[in-house]
């Protein structure tokens, strides 16, 4: 499911939500009101935003593809993540692997092959 906000709708919305103290049916009227050609995101959507930024200390979908230029320096950036992907793991084994994968702004599964290439298995104790 693809990303339908801008990291600056993203921003935007953050500001308003916690303007309006984290009350997100205010924080709708607020956000209609300040920025009246934007689309209105749901309650959800505000919940969603905030809860994400401080499990994970990013916002949703910053990290695409048409962001992080994948059609230059393929092999060599991948190689690189797999390094980091395994650095990650090895130095904290009982953290979430989906997380990590957030941090590096790869996919879960490639982070999945990737391990299970290099023979770590993080949801068995090794």
């Amino acid at each position: 499911m693809p990303f339908t906000y801008s990291v600056a709708e993203y921003a935007d919305m953050i500001y308003v939500y916690s303007i309006c103290d984290g009350n997100s049916v205010h924080a709708i009227a607020e956000y209609q009101q300040r920025f009246p050609n934007h689309r209105i995101p749901t309650q959800r959507v505000f919940t969603r935003i905030y809860q994400t930024l401080q499990d994970t200390g990013s916002l949703p979908g910053v990290c695409t593809a048409a962001e992080r230029g994948v059609n230059e320096g393929v092999e060599e950036e991948e190689e690189e993540e797999e390094e980091d992907i395994v650095q990650m793991v090895q130095s904290s084994p009982c953290a979430s692997t989906r997380r990590f994968a957030r941090r590096l702004c790869v996919p879960h599964t490639r982070e999945c092959r990737t391990l299970h290439a290099e023979g770590i298995y993080p949801y068995h104790v090794q």
